[in-house]
């Protein structure tokens, strides 16, 4: 067995294991519902006045909320949601006028579940809801409320979460990803090359290159250890940790690209032009759909597992366009040279 068969085969394994945790991982029970409905506002009253729907919960574990009703006409009322257990107790409790929201997870017991939104029509209905709930009283903009019909739709989920788990599939992702592309390096490297090493200039200089990366990413936190009280309302921490690596890795990756120890001189460079330009495409792709699905900020905090394929999709098109950047510089100097 070659050598370049031996290393398909272990990064297939590594990633076979990777994509097995995935699997193991990946969320068991969910249970969603469209709610649609005719309401109608006279003399401030809502017909119907709510509208609630019951989910079973099979399993006992970490489930979040995720509901949007932002997509509707402004109506003439605010939706106040609750969810509460089988025996009345409050689960989670919000309200606006066209609302998107993802909770946090929160520990819910197998059992039977409310879901129940109320049409507010006025502000002493509101009042009344916020008070009930322990949410903050008084409208600032009472416009909502006034008389009319409307065709109302929400969508209500409640799903398995679990940040940990999920910042554990990330992580294999990320692993089947850096294996897929192992393999296609291994595969377009030509073992027989007399230059399958790299020089001693670019060994020196991918030394300096992970030099400053070490401290670029000792300096970057330290600023966060020494502003975390300030800073931690705003991210949770997987976030400036994973800031933290994409910077240091940019300033590692760049130094070595511009000196020319990026490559050694038997790979061929046109497929990680192609390879960085596919990963930049995919992980840019799936970051702004967690952002448009609301998963980018949970409960006004950035959230790590809503924003890791975007941090990643930066860093793939920093390196795809260092490496053009590079490109074409070279070809500049190409042509300079010639007489």
């Amino acid at each position: 067995m070659s050598g370049k068969t031996k290393k398909v085969l272990t990064a297939s394994l590594i990633a076979l294991i990777a994509f097995t945790v995935i699997i193991a991982l990946a969320p068991k029970h969910g249970y969603g519902i469209s709610m649609n409905t005719a309401v109608e506002v006279r003399d401030g009253k809502a017909f119907p006045e709510n509208a609630t729907h019951t989910f079973y919960v099979k399993a006992s574990g970490k489930y979040s909320v995720r509901a949007d009703w932002s997509n509707n006409e402004q109506p003439g009322f605010v939706t106040g949601f609750t969810l509460t257990d089988e025996n009345g107790n409050t689960v989670y409790s919000i309200s606006g006028g066209l609302l998107s929201f993802d909770t946090e997870p929160m520990k819910l017991k197998a059992g039977k579940y409310l879901c129940r939104l109320d049409y507010l029509c006025d502000e002493e209905a509101y009042n009344a809801f916020q008070r009930t709930n322990g949410l903050p009283e008084g409208m600032e903009d009472t416009s909502w409320f006034k008389d009319g019909e409307w065709f109302f739709g929400c969508n209500i989920k409640l799903y398995e979460a679990d940040r940990t788990k999920d910042a554990v599939m990330i992580c294999c992702g990320v692993i089947i990803a850096l294996m897929l592309a192992f393999t296609i390096i291994t595969l377009v490297t030509d073992d027989k090359s007399d230059a399958s090493k790299y020089d001693e200039r670019q060994v020196a200089m991918q030394g300096k290159a992970y030099k400053r990366g070490f401290f670029s990413i000792v300096l970057i936190n330290t600023g966060l250890m020494v502003f975390s009280s300030l800073l931690g309302s705003f991210a949770q921490t997987g976030v400036y940790l994973m800031l933290g690596i994409v910077l240091g890795t940019c300033v590692t990756v760049t130094t070595q690209i511009m000196n020319d120890a990026y490559f050694r001189l038997d790979q061929n460079k046109k497929v990680f032009y192609i390879l960085f330009g596919v990963l930049a495409v995919i992980n840019a792709a799936l970051g702004i759909r967690n952002i448009l699905k609301g998963n980018a900020v949970v409960d006004g905090m950035v959230s790590f597992a809503g924003t890791a394929n975007l941090f990643i999709g930066l860093m793939t098109v920093y390196v795809f366009a260092a490496l053009l950047v590079k490109k074409i510089r070279d070809g500049k100097e190409a042509c300079d040279e010639e007489p």
